[in-house]
């Protein structure tokens, strides 16, 4: 069974979110944190769900979670999620400045 595993990138972009969630409702900022981590564990079982994104990362893949883009690749026994990012943001270089 595959594990998951987040980026630098990514950690930094669920704190942010989480953080700007949690000035304006905790309660949703938990709850938004529960479907974060329910989606990644989900992609440990289904690995190959999300869109393929090559544009954006040779083997990027994406996977939309409410208001957010979800970028992630699958390694051999990991599904290494690189950026979690707002859909409204300016995704390509945001994603590629990054890696």
């Amino acid at each position: 069974m595959l594990t998951y595993h987040l980026a630098e990138d990514a950690e930094m972009d669920l704190s942010d979110i989480l953080s700007y969630v949690k000035e304006h409702n905790p309660c949703a900022a938990t709850k938004l944190f529960t479907r974060f981590e329910a989606v990644f564990e989900s992609l440990t079982h289904t690995p190959f769900i999300g869109s393929i994104r090559s544009e954006f990362h040779p083997q990027a893949r994406c996977l939309v979670v409410g208001k957010y883009l979800v970028f992630y690749e699958v390694l051999e026994s990991i599904v290494y999620i690189l950026r979690i990012l707002h859909s409204a943001r300016d995704i390509p270089p945001t994603l590629s400045a990054k890696q």
